[in-house]
């Protein structure tokens, strides 16, 4: 069960973001694509059994411990701020885009400054959680604000799908805070739940992504 739900979000989300590669072209339509594509790399690498294979792979083969994970939290993170800029973009301010992939860099340096890929003290994997436990959460809420803020402009179309994508936004607002939880309580331990809980977003984003595909290309259909 623990395989199975982040293989099948990942699964999921490879499909939506294949879908939409024939719009490529349009620059507009990347960042939802590359963040779709990035949560199916997530889920894929938080699958616990791959994530163990994967982790004894890469440290027999160059000694770097948790290289997996690392990989899966610097796509995660770049996931969510593509899925708010790819919201956003419907509500025209070019300026907070901008801001996001700012945002975007800064955090994907300070990940792979609290990454040590031989013995990491405590605290340095502590604050990496953190570090993603604060992403997840801010991200989430994010896409949940832009989400609301564009809804009433969107064709009617698409408001179904953005309407699961705020689902997705609020999915993610509620991993992060349990995660957030649970460093702050010890003896309190996800586990293997960590890669279920977090697929739950996956799944909201990649539904929503293909009902909108699937409405777009009847409309477009329809009109020729």
């Amino acid at each position: 069960m623990n395989n199975a739900v982040p293989i099948l979000a990942a699964l999921l989300a490879a499909a939506a973001a294949a879908v939409r590669t024939p719009r490529w072209a349009n620059p507009v339509s990347r960042p939802l694509t590359l963040g779709l594509a990035l949560l199916a790399v997530w889920a894929l690498l938080r699958a616990p059994g791959i994530n163990r294979w994967g982790d004894d792979l890469t440290t027999s083969a160059t000694q770097l411990e948790r290289l997996p994970g690392l990989i899966a939290d610097v796509s995660l993170v770049a996931a969510g701020v593509l899925l708010a800029i790819a919201v956003a973009q419907a509500w025209g301010r070019s300026g907070l885009i901008k801001a996001a992939y700012a945002v975007l860099v800064a955090v994907e340096v300070v990940l792979l400054a609290t990454y040590d890929p031989f013995d990491a003290p405590e605290w340095v994997l502590t604050a990496h959680k953190w570090i993603i436990a604060g992403a997840v959460t801010i991200g989430g809420a994010a896409i949940f604000a832009a989400a609301c803020i564009t809804f009433r402009a969107l064709p009617a179309r698409l408001r179904l799908p953005m309407a699961v994508f705020m689902l997705g936004g609020v999915l993610g607002v509620t991993v992060g805070i349990i995660r957030g939880v649970v460093l702050l309580l010890p003896d309190v331990r996800l586990g293997d739940s960590w890669a279920v809980l977090g697929s739950l977003p996956v799944f909201a984003f990649a539904i929503g992504s293909l009902i909108a595909s699937a409405r777009t290309r009847h409309a477009t259909t329809t009109e020729k």
